[in-house]
């Protein structure tokens, strides 16, 4: 981090939390278990979590 008295010109901050990627874009998730291919995903989550605990729903 910068001290207060830092000054900053042309910055550009991207929060990648909130970026979009297609889905067809997508080939492999790395997670801490290694890669897992997208279509296995949904598979994994259940057998790693109770139901209650996730949310799998797509964002329209």
């Amino acid at each position: 981090l910068l001290p207060e008295s830092a000054e900053m010109e042309n910055v550009s901050v991207r929060i990648p939390l909130y970026d979009y990627i297609p889905d067809r874009l997508l080939t492999v998730f790395i997670t801490e278990i290694g890669p897992i291919d997208p279509s296995y995903l949904y598979t994994l989550s259940k057998q790693r979590y109770h139901i209650d605990d996730l949310d799998l729903c797509t964002l329209d």
